[in-house]
């Protein structure tokens, strides 16, 4: 699909060079450039046999992300116009929602009016909802990962020194002081886990989802990073999930008792 008309009015961000502003200009979409061979400064043909310039590439995932951006005049345009778009700025201090509820029962069946946040939430929104939904999920299931997984390592651990924990409690040392040592051991594998992970989220995991939008057209990915939930809500999740599953596993060191060692001996 070709769009043409004053693209400054709503820019868009490119990935490559800039928006068309002549005639003999025009941009395509990041699957149209893969599709055609296309890149910067190249020429692409016209089924009216005119030869424009392609000065950008941007990412696109309406009309199935093939789309273009162009100036022509209505007389370079062979085929008949699919949808006009007429992009309208408030005054400061009025609200566009109510703009838009006032001004909508004046348009006909032929033509509608939409706020523009609503208009992006529409095209874009079942991607931000499918990415948040998996993001949601994969906490889950980190979580309980990591709780299982520690959970175990602590009782192996555990088990592997039994005798040591036995002897212990021979020569007078309570449970808790085990159990607050065999903790102690245990706190760097979470803090290396949780650097690890950060690192690995914000440069493999940004590769891999920009790996899956450019097959939908919406190349140039980048994370808009939350701060507060990278180095405060999942640290915290992390010692948290540490410390309960520390507990449930260290658990079995109440049981073992202080003649063990003697018996085994």
């Amino acid at each position: 699909m070709l769009v043409y008309g004053n693209h400054t009015i709503f820019p868009v961000s490119y990935e490559y060079g800039r928006a068309p502003e002549a005639e003999n200009e025009i941009a395509l979409s990041s699957l149209n450039s893969k599709e055609l061979e296309i890149g910067i400064d190249d020429y692409v043909e016209m089924e009216n046999g005119d030869k424009l310039l392609v000065t950008g590439i941007y990412s696109d995932i309406t009309n199935g992300g093939k789309t273009a951006k162009g100036v022509m005049d209505d007389d370079q345009i062979d085929n008949e116009v699919l949808w006009s778009i007429f992009y309208i700025s408030l005054n400061d201090g009025i609200d566009a929602g109510e703009w838009v509820e006032k001004n909508h029962p004046l348009y006909d069946k032929y033509s509608d009016i939409v706020n523009i946040n609503d208009y992006m939430m529409g095209t874009y929104g079942p991607t931000i909802n499918a990415i948040s939904l998996a993001a949601t999920f994969s906490k889950v299931i980190t979580a309980s990962i990591m709780f299982v997984v520690i959970s175990l390592f602590v009782r192996l651990l555990v088990e592997k020194e039994r005798l040591q924990i036995s002897l212990k409690k021979a020569i007078g040392i309570s449970s808790k002081v085990v159990r607050r040592e065999l903790i102690k051991k245990l706190k760097v594998y979470p803090v290396i886990g949780i650097i690890l992970g950060i690192i690995a989220g914000c440069y493999l995991g940004q590769f891999i989802a920009g790996m899956f939008l450019e097959s939908l057209g919406a190349s140039g990915f980048k994370f808009v990073i939350d701060y507060i939930n990278l180095f405060i809500f999942i640290p915290g999740m992390v010692a948290l999930i540490f410390i309960i599953a520390a507990a449930c596993g260290t658990y079995e060191i109440d049981k073992i008792s202080a003649c063990e060692v003697a018996i085994h001996e």
